[in-house]
């Protein structure tokens, strides 16, 4: 079975990835007939029977984050969806890929190694970022 781990990566990423779960969550939630495998594509199922959306929101300013975590859907998701930083980059590429970004590469890959861990086998990784921003194209050159 093919799993996907979806990465939103700067401002952009996130609100898109953002928009994107609303979609996977909606068509979960109102379908029926939404076949079990289609759920393990997106989501894993914990322990308790409950599906978590496998996806990482990655910022290094707050802003973009903070507001996917006030949105309708922020119950899907726990702190280990998210990796922020506090300064941001200024929509710097240097800043993004090797200051800002570098500090914050052992949290995304903690994180996002838990989440393949979930899977049953290799998944596929979806890198959602713009790339006119600091974090979206040096933080998404930099992973």
């Amino acid at each position: 079975m093919t799993e996907v781990i979806t990465l939103g990566i700067g401002g952009a990423g996130v609100s898109v990835c953002q928009n994107l779960w609303d979609h996977y969550i909606q068509e979960k939630d109102n379908n029926q007939k939404y076949e079990k495998y289609n759920q393990a594509v997106n989501f894993h199922e914990d322990s308790a029977g409950s599906y978590v959306p496998r996806g990482l929101f990655i910022d290094t300013d707050p802003t973009g984050t903070d507001l996917m975590q006030e949105s309708a859907i922020k119950h899907w998701f726990n702190d280990d969806h998210y990796s922020t930083g506090s300064d941001g980059t200024g929509t710097n590429y240097g800043e993004g890929r090797y200051t800002s970004g570098r500090e914050q590469m052992p949290e995304i890959q903690d994180k996002l190694r838990k989440q393949a861990e979930s899977c049953d086998s290799s998944p596929i990784i979806f890198m959602i970022a713009s790339s006119g921003g600091g974090t979206g194209s040096g933080l998404s050159d930099l992973i």
